[in-house]
Order: structure tokens, then C-alpha cells, then sequence
């Protein structure tokens, strides 16, 4: 995929369908199939009509936030970057659950993807990781592989921002800016 991460703006417009185009190895486009590539952008038909908030594109696995605030996901998932609960590739658009104190949580508004991990920003400044944890770059504080999401209980201010890099994560709170993962390059 060329294109790393699509944002449509916070006052609450959204873009009807999500559009995909690349490498579609590990059905990283949203399709049945991993073997066409593609050159143009392809409505991914599992969300056709469907208000999409934004999206953004890891290592080979996607993220889409709908404008009801559900998180959806697809692609390669050799380190359970997808946040099903295991490490199995998702060839169509799926649905992450997160749950917090029992119950899930239905108010997700960011979504960032590394190479091989995955961060979410929910509505009230909590954020989830899952994935590759080497390096450290969930934030838990160690390098376990987490197929889940859990939530970064270090960070205690409410998260206005988040961002990844390939091994690397950044959250964004009123007291400043927070970095972990692989430091190596800066």
C-alpha cells in the first residue's frame, strides 16, 4: 500500500467506503484473496456505504475506524497485530473487541499500526496496544506478544494523540509527549 494513513478530519464527517490498493499479500487490501495485487484504489466491499472516521496501514495488516466508532482490521497477523485473539491472517474486515472492566469499549477515534503492532485511542484518553511487544514498543512495560488489546495502565492523563512508527509508539497528553519502543534511531 502506498498510502500510510488516510484521516478525515474531528468534526465529524466521514468518507461513505474505504478504498484499498497495493501488495495484497496476507489479504492485507480487506480481500478474499492474497494473490492480486492491485494498482488502483478498490472499494473494500465489506465496507461499501459505510461512514469510515480514518485508517491507517502496518507492516501488512490494515485499521479502519468507523464514524460510530467501531475499529475493524484485516491483514497479516503473525505477532496477533490485528487484535483478534490469535495469530491467524484476516482476509475481510473484522471487528476488534476491547474490553475494559468487563464490558467493551464502543468509543475508539484513533488508530495508529507500527510494522507489527497496533495502538487505539478511545474517546475518554485511554489507549490499547496489541501485537509485536519486542522492543517494548506496546508500552507494558515488556516484550510479550499480546493478540488482545490492553490497556497502557503507565499512562494516567488522557491521551489527546497518538502515532506509531515502525517499532515504535507516541502518545500525546496535556503534560507532554511520551515515547517507547525501539530507540536505536533517535
Amino acid at each position: 500500500m502506498a498510502l500510510n494513513e488516510v484521516e478525515n478530519g474531528d468534526a465529524g464527517e466521514s468518507l461513505k467506503g474505504f478504498y484499498t490498493w497495493g501488495r495484497a499479500k496476507n489479504y492485507r487490501l480487506g480481500r478474499a484473496t492474497d494473490t492480486n495485487n492491485v494498482r488502483r484504489p478498490e472499494l473494500v466491499a465489506a465496507l461499501a456505504g459505510i461512514d469510515v472516521k480514518q485508517g491507517a496501514c502496518g507492516g501488512g495488516h490494515t485499521c479502519v475506524v468507523l464514524l460510530d466508532h467501531r475499529l475493524f482490521v484485516f491483514g497479516y497477523s503473525q505477532y496477533g497485530q490485528v487484535g483478534l485473539g490469535d495469530r491467524v491472517d484476516v482476509n475481510a474486515p473484522s471487528q476488534v473487541k476491547i474490553m475494559k472492566d468487563a464490558h467493551e469499549v464502543h468509543d475508539i477515534v484513533q488508530v495508529a499500526c507500527g510494522r507489527y503492532h497496533t495502538i487505539a485511542l478511545t474517546a475518554s484518553g485511554d489507549v490499547y496496544t496489541w501485537g509485536g511487544g519486542k522492543n517494548g514498543r506496546l508500552g507494558h512495560g515488556d516484550e510479550k506478544i499480546r493478540t488482545l488489546p490492553a490497556k497502557i495502565v503507565a499512562l494516567t492523563s488522557p491521551v489527546k494523540f497518538i502515532a506509531c512508527g515502525y517499532h515504535s509508539s507516541i502518545a500525546i497528553t496535556e503534560q507532554g509527549v511520551y515515547s517507547w519502543g525501539w530507540g536505536a534511531h533517535g
